[in-house]
């Protein structure tokens, strides 16, 4: 492999620093330090190397002759299509349920930044921004629940028309009722243990909730245990961190915290699968 990438300086601000870096880029290009760099292992051009570096051994398979040709990185729109074609066709596809809080703790901003984040991975549109993009084959559920779950939807590719269904249906929802998300991401487990050939999944669930849960964790935890399903949590408000990093270490998972940046939050637990 070979690292082709340039030292640069980029001006931030009014305090120039531009000397400087001027400065570091004579020295690392220095003869002395360039031969330096070479006996360290690092190859410093297209083609030779120090043969008395411990670093470039004939025996390992290595030609210190050899002319290599570095090629440019397509532009910027060609990888971000990649991507694109990487999440909705090539990956492996995921199977995910979203438990979403819909208690009277989440009335206002709770509720808001809840149905923005889902919002985000069912418009395509605003999906594509942040790589979020639902597969062709990927299999969505969504739990809402406050003290009991509420209806469960569900639905299969990344048709428009459909995840435009279940946009609906979440904004549809309003808060109230208590809290209990034991319940809810048992719910969430029985669909999951339902879905035939599930082992050709990537299986998650993602728990958004901001209130303290009634209900029992034990009850969780036995439903779990019959299908072992990593159980991401994602904090608002006064959630209690200690209760929701209790269920996702239980489960193999992680806890984030929404309150500070929600989309980075669920950007990084969307990541898993």
């Amino acid at each position: 492999a070979i690292a082709d990438s340039p030292l640069a300086y980029v001006a931030h601000s009014e305090n120039e620093r531009e000397a400087d870096f001027t400065k570091l880029r004579d020295y690392l290009l220095s003869p002395a330090v360039q031969t330096r760099l070479g006996a360290l292992g690092r190859r410093t051009g297209l083609v030779g190397t120090e043969a008395s570096s411990p670093a470039f051994r004939p025996e390992w398979g290595l030609d210190t002759t050899r002319i290599l040709q570095p090629f440019p990185l397509p532009p910027a729109e060609v990888i971000r299509s990649a991507l694109g074609l990487y999440q909705t066709t090539f990956k492996k596809p995921s199977l995910t349920a979203y438990v979403l809080d819909f208690s009277g703790s989440m009335q206002g901003t709770g509720e808001r930044q809840l149905k923005a984040a889902m919002n985000l991975l069912l418009v395509e549109s605003e999906a594509d921004k942040y790589l979020l993009r639902t597969g062709r084959r990927d299999e969505t559920i969504i739990v809402p629940f406050d003290s009991t779950p509420r209806p469960i939807e569900h639905t299969s590719g990344n048709d428009a028309a459909s995840l435009e269904n279940l946009r609906t249906y979440i904004l549809r929802n309003t808060s109230g009722g208590g809290t209990d998300i034991y319940a809810a991401a048992s719910a969430a487990l029985a669909k999951i243990a339902a879905t035939k050939a599930r082992e050709d999944y990537s299986v998650s669930i993602i728990l958004m909730t901001d209130g303290k849960s009634e209900g029992r964790y034990e009850d969780l935890l036995a439903a779990w245990k019959n299908t072992p399903v990593p159980i991401f949590t994602i904090m608002f408000g006064d959630a209690d961190p200690s209760q929701l990093e209790r269920i996702s270490k239980a489960t193999r998972a992680r806890s984030f915290d929404g309150r500070k940046n929600l989309i980075s939050a669920f950007r990084e637990a969307k990541a898993y699968n």
